[in-house]
C-alpha cells in the first residue's frame, strides 16, 4: 500500500477573489459572492484602481470577508499598477500562467475565442483551484540589478547593430580590406577610424611612409606587415574610383557610426561598475552570496545573475532555481 500525504492547502474562506484581464489601458474585472456575479470595467489608471479596489473591498466586507485577493495575468508592465496599489491597500496579488489560460478557456467556454469578458472568468476558476503563481515583491537592491541588466541587454543589441552598420559600410568604403570583422575594434582598427576614416583614398593620398609613420604613432604595437597588407588593400580599393563626394559622405558616416559604437560601449562599462556596486551592498547584506571564482563566475555576470533571479533564498532547491529559469525538463 502507498500512502502519501495531502498538502495542506491556504485558507482563503475569508478573502475575495478577484480576477483581472489586463490591457494597456482598459481593466476588465470579475468576482463572484454569495450566488451573484459582479462583472466591471474601468480605466488603468493608479486613482482609479484604488477607488475600485476600495469599492470591492466594501463589497468584500459586507459579505464577511476580510481582503482581496487580485489575480490577473502577466503582461509586461501593464499589471504594475494595479498589483502595486492593491499591495499598498493591504490585498494579496498573484499570477495564473498566460498558457493555462488560454488551455483552460476551451474547457471552460468550449471555445478558443479570446474576448475580454471570457478571460476574467477563467482567471476565477483559476484561482479558486488554486493554480496561481506567487507574485513575488523584489527588495530594493534586485529591483536595481534587474533593470540594470535590462539597460545592459538593450546596449549589447544596439552594439551589435552598430557593429552590422559598420561592416556593411566598409565593405562599400573600403572594398578590397581583407581583415576580419574584429581588427576594426582593436587599438590598430581604431587608429585607422580615426585619423583615416577608413578612408582608402586618402590612405593613398597621404602617402605610404607618411601612412605607416602615424598609424605607428597612434598604435604602437601594429606589425609591419599589418601595415603593408593595409595599404596594399587601399591600394586596390582605389582602382574602383568611386566619385569624391560620394566617398565623403560615407566616411562622415563611418566617424557617425564608430563615434557610437565607443559611446555605448562607455554607457557598457558604466552600467557594469553600478551592478557591481550594487552587488558588494548586497553581499554585505548577505554572506551566502559567493565571491567570484576565476574560471567560473566574475563580479559582472554574479550581478547579472541575481539581477534574473532576485534573492536566492526564495527558492526551496535548485530544482526550484531550474523551473523559474525555464530549464526543467518536462515528460512528453
Amino acid at each position: 500500500m502507498r500512502i502519501t500525504q495531502t498538502a495542506q492547502k491556504i485558507n482563503l474562506h475569508q478573502v475575495l477573489d478577484i480576477s483581472v484581464d489586463v490591457h494597456k489601458d482598459i481593466l476588465n474585472f470579475f468576482f463572484e459572492t454569495d450566488g451573484k456575479e459582479y462583472a466591471d470595467e474601468c480605466g488603468n489608471r493608479t486613482d482609479v484602481i484604488g477607488r475600485k479596489l476600495k469599492t470591492y473591498h466594501d463589497i468584500a466586507t459586507a459579505h464577511g470577508m476580510k481582503s482581496l485577493r487580485i489575480i490577473c495575468e502577466p503582461t509586461e508592465q501593464y499589471q504594475n499598477k494595479l498589483f502595486r496599489t492593491a499591495r499598498r491597500m493591504g490585498f494579496f496579488t498573484c499570477y495564473v500562467n498566460a498558457e493555462s489560460v488560454a488551455k483552460f478557456r476551451v474547457i471552460e467556454t468550449n471555445d478558443t475565442g479570446k474576448t475580454d469578458t471570457k478571460d476574467p472568468r477563467v482567471i476565477r476558476t483559476l484561482g479558486k483551484l488554486n493554480k496561481v503563481i506567487i507574485h513575488r515583491m523584489m527588495p530594493e537592491e534586485y529591483l536595481m540589478l534587474r533593470k540594470l541588466n535590462k539597460i545592459y541587454d538593450e546596449v549589447d543589441g544596439i552594439l551589435v547593430s552598430l557593429r552590422c552598420r559598420i561592416d556593411r559600410l566598409l565593405t562599400e568604403l573600403f572594398c578590397d580590406y581583407s581583415f576580419k570583422k574584429d581588427f576594426l575594434y582593436t587599438a590598430s582598427g581604431m587608429a585607422l577610424a580615426d585619423h583615416y576614416g577608413c578612408n582608402p583614398y586618402k590612405i593613398i593620398e597621404a602617402g605610404q611612409d607618411v601612412f605607416c609613420s602615424c598609424m605607428r604613432k597612434a598604435a604602437p604595437r601594429i606589425q609591419q606587415q599589418t601595415l603593408m597588407r593595409l595599404w596594399e588593400d587601399a591600394r586596390s580599393s582605389v582602382l574602383n574610383e568611386q566619385p569624391g563626394g560620394y566617398i565623403a559622405v560615407q566616411e562622415m558616416h563611418m566617424r557617425q557610426l564608430i563615434t557610437d559604437w565607443r559611446q555605448q560601449m562607455r554607457r557598457k562599462g558604466e552600467l557594469v561598475e553600478e551592478m557591481i556596486k550594487v552587488l558588494r551592498r548586497l553581499r554585505e547584506e548577505d554572506p551566502n552570496i559567493p565571491p567570484p571564482t576565476a574560471g567560473v563566475i566574475n563580479d559582472k555576470n554574479m550581478a547579472r545573475l541575481l539581477g534574473e533571479t532576485g534573492p536566492l533564498s526564495d527558492f526551496a532547491d535548485w530544482r526550484q532555481l531550474m523551473r523559474y529559469g525555464g530549464l526543467n525538463i518536462r515528460m512528453r
